[in-house]
Protein backbone atom coordinates (compact mmCIF):
# COMPACT_ATOMS: atom_id res chain seq x y z
CA UNK A 1 0.00 0.00 0.00
CA UNK A 2 1.70 3.08 -0.95
CA UNK A 3 2.34 5.81 2.01
CA UNK A 4 0.23 8.09 0.25
CA UNK A 5 -3.24 6.29 0.80
CA UNK A 6 -5.97 7.94 2.68
CA UNK A 7 -7.39 6.78 5.90
CA UNK A 8 -10.85 5.98 6.34
CA UNK A 9 -13.27 5.46 9.50
CA UNK A 10 -15.58 2.54 8.25
CA UNK A 11 -18.55 2.00 10.73
CA UNK A 12 -20.58 -1.83 10.50
CA UNK A 13 -23.36 -2.48 12.42
CA UNK A 14 -23.22 -6.44 14.36
CA UNK A 15 -26.49 -8.34 15.74
CA UNK A 16 -25.48 -10.58 19.06
CA UNK A 17 -29.04 -12.45 19.05
CA UNK A 18 -27.53 -14.51 22.09
CA UNK A 19 -26.10 -12.02 24.31
CA UNK A 20 -29.41 -9.90 25.21
CA UNK A 21 -30.36 -13.58 26.81
CA UNK A 22 -27.22 -14.33 28.42
CA UNK A 23 -27.04 -10.88 30.27
CA UNK A 24 -30.95 -11.27 31.09
CA UNK A 25 -31.42 -7.92 29.61
CA UNK A 26 -34.06 -8.94 27.46
CA UNK A 27 -37.71 -9.98 28.05
CA UNK A 28 -38.71 -10.65 24.68
CA UNK A 29 -38.04 -13.52 22.53
CA UNK A 30 -36.11 -13.18 19.72
CA UNK A 31 -34.55 -9.74 20.40
CA UNK A 32 -31.23 -9.09 19.85
CA UNK A 33 -28.19 -6.58 21.25
CA UNK A 34 -26.65 -4.33 17.91
CA UNK A 35 -23.00 -3.67 18.17
CA UNK A 36 -22.05 -0.60 16.18
CA UNK A 37 -18.51 -1.05 15.32
CA UNK A 38 -15.54 1.22 14.04
CA UNK A 39 -12.39 0.19 12.49
CA UNK A 40 -9.72 3.49 10.93
CA UNK A 41 -7.67 1.40 7.81
CA UNK A 42 -6.12 2.74 5.09
CA UNK A 43 -7.20 2.65 1.62
CA UNK A 44 -6.61 4.26 -2.14
CA UNK A 45 -10.25 5.24 -2.11
CA UNK A 46 -14.12 5.14 -0.78
CA UNK A 47 -15.12 1.60 -2.92
CA UNK A 48 -11.47 0.07 -1.68
CA UNK A 49 -12.38 1.26 1.81
CA UNK A 50 -15.62 -0.10 1.69
CA UNK A 51 -14.34 -3.23 0.41
CA UNK A 52 -12.07 -3.69 3.29
CA UNK A 53 -14.19 -2.59 5.39
CA UNK A 54 -16.29 -5.72 4.74
CA UNK A 55 -13.79 -8.24 4.87
CA UNK A 56 -12.58 -7.36 8.52
CA UNK A 57 -16.48 -7.44 9.55
CA UNK A 58 -16.04 -11.06 7.82
CA UNK A 59 -12.96 -12.12 9.88
CA UNK A 60 -14.39 -10.37 13.08
CA UNK A 61 -17.93 -12.44 13.80
CA UNK A 62 -15.36 -15.82 12.74
CA UNK A 63 -17.46 -19.22 12.85
CA UNK A 64 -18.77 -18.99 16.02
CA UNK A 65 -22.04 -17.63 15.21
CA UNK A 66 -22.60 -15.91 18.09
CA UNK A 67 -21.90 -12.52 16.19
CA UNK A 68 -24.04 -11.35 12.71
CA UNK A 69 -22.45 -9.13 10.19
CA UNK A 70 -26.19 -7.33 9.53
CA UNK A 71 -24.34 -5.84 6.07
CA UNK A 72 -24.87 -2.49 7.35
CA UNK A 73 -21.40 -0.56 6.15
CA UNK A 74 -20.25 3.35 6.32
CA UNK A 75 -17.39 4.49 5.36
Amino acid sequence: MPSDAAWYSVKCVFRHPHLAEALSTSTVEGEALYEERVVILRAESLDEAITLGEEEAKVYTGDSGDIEYTGFISA
